[in-house]
């Protein structure tokens, strides 16, 4: 039974692999246990637990691993009118409507980097950029972390539509690193990270806490920090499993101790890791099965940190898609599924017909996931040889936001930065591509896909859908 199991899971992910559109944030070119013991089998899900209203501030969770800084929740101020949120439920009726706070504490050199650095010396990546030099990296950086957001932004924010941000940043915030592992150490990010919850809290804006680069890295890709085409959680699992188990957990400490109440009710979940990749080219059938169990075991690990301050952990897909995990979690379990789709990084030119077709194909599959399934990182962008025009521009965001939205809702990449209107909401909205005032408008969106979001979101939110 086990073989049989092992060659269903390996056919799905040979389908999805050769079928579905590219979906990994290739966006530069680049291709790129300390808290318990591993668990031995993937397929024991968890035990679900009563969910309470609100993120608790457990007086179980060890208090030794994170002490609150003079910047946490005693000195904080927040708005005289701000109220407690509620837990924010996947699985709602109200969409995540949200945006990524991308090139903050992960930097990414397409998006822009700071003045501090020349922009034709900079190394590739965090880690080659801080080699050698972690103090004079941080002294590059830190200004980024202080000044990024700022309490304007996030009433823009908020002004325009925005109930969630999901907040990207590296375990070097909050484990530290080891070894020759060069990345700033700076307790600075953490006040910044926690400086940003706080702000969007006062705005009633939820964040998700994003693990975006795990120790070891968990795709190898310039965005978890080295660019090297190795993800040590999955090939070094010895050295790596653990430590990023930690980072969950220090993640987990941070909000019930250094939040303000009121911070805290905003967490809308805790993302394990950002597209975490544990395929490799050449690896034998075994070998794939085995990272596809540490894949699922490390999600397993983390949920244990999640569920005890009852945080939703969001874990990353693994690009399996929610029928591979039908082992793992299932509907009682406060889980959330992250799911990445770009039509950018494909091989082939995009047509508006494509486009359609591959929305249509996701619609169903989207439907029936046992989890919620949310669509952590999508852009504006297709492959072309030619620009879109204002209305591609209006179908492409429109006909996502149609399916995505009916769902658990979707982060575009990203807020803000120096990058085109096609990954920048900001810049979206400043052209009049998109109007924030009609966060359901689908007048420009194909039909084909309306119609199939009709037949599998009865109660959608879109004018004219499904009512």
């Amino acid at each position: 039974m086990k073989l049989a199991a092992t060659l269903v899971l390996l056919a799905l992910v040979s389908t999805l692999a050769s079928s579905a559109p590219v979906s990994h944030r290739r966006r530069t070119g680049l291709r790129k246990r300390t808290c318990r013991q591993r668990p031995t089998s993937s397929s024991a899900t968890p035990t679900p637990s009563t969910f309470p209203s609100s993120i608790s501030a457990s007086p179980t969770v060890p208090a030794s691993s994170s002490t609150a800084s003079p910047a946490s929740s005693s000195t904080a101020s927040p708005s005289p009118t701000a109220e407690l949120g509620s837990k924010w439920d996947w699985r709602g009726e109200t969409p995540a409507r949200a945006v990524n706070l991308g090139n903050i504490f992960l930097p990414e050199a397409w998006m822009g980097l700071p003045s501090t650095i020349d922009s034709s010396t900079y190394a590739g990546d965090y880690w080659s950029q801080c080699s050698g030099r972690s103090d004079a990296c941080t002294a590059e950086f830190e200004s980024v972390w202080k000044d990024s957001i700022t309490a304007e932004d996030v009433k823009w924010m908020k002004d325009n539509g925005i109930n969630m941000v999901r907040l990207p940043f590296g375990y070097w915030a909050f484990i530290g690193t080891k070894g020759d592992e060069p990345y700033p150490t700076s307790p600075l990010q953490k006040e910044n990270i926690r400086r940003i919850v706080e702000l969007c809290a006062e705005q009633g804006i939820y964040v998700l806490l994003d693990v975006h680069g795990l120790p070891g890295s968990q795709n190898g890709w310039e965005h978890s920090g080295h660019h090297e085409d190795v993800a040590g959680l999955f090939e070094h699992p010895e050295l790596y499993f653990d430590r990023g188990v930690a980072t969950v957990k220090a993640v987990a400490d941070f909000v019930v101790q250094e939040l303000s109440p009121l911070a805290r009710s905003y967490i809308s979940g805790i993302q394990n890791g950002n597209e975490m990749e544990p395929h490799k080219a050449g690896d034998s059938a075994a070998v794939l099965a085995i990272k596809i169990k540490t894949l699922k075991d490390f999600a397993l690990a983390c949920y244990e940190h999640t569920s005890v301050i009852n945080a939703t952990l969001v874990f990353s897909d693994g690009y399996l898609g929610a029928g591979a995990w039908a082992d793992t979690f299932t509907a009682a379990h406060d889980v959330a599924m992250d799911f990445h789709r770009y039509w950018s990084f494909v091989t082939k030119d995009v047509t508006d017909a494509s486009f359609a077709s591959d929305l249509v194909a996701l619609a169903d599959d989207i439907a029936n996931s046992p989890v919620p399934w949310f669509v952590g990182e999508w852009s504006v962008a297709r492959k072309s040889k030619e620009p879109l025009t204002d209305e591609q521009f209006k179908n492409t965001y429109q006909s996502q936001q149609a399916l995505w939205l009916s769902a658990a809702g979707s982060a575009m990449w990203a807020f803000d930065g120096q990058q085109g209107k096609e990954w920048n909401f900001r810049k979206a909205v400043e052209s009049g591509l998109v109007d924030p005032s009609k966060p359901f408008d689908v007048s420009s969106a194909s039909q084909d896909v309306l119609a199939e979001v009709r037949k599998w979101f009865p109660k959608c939110h879109f004018d004219g859908c499904g009512q």
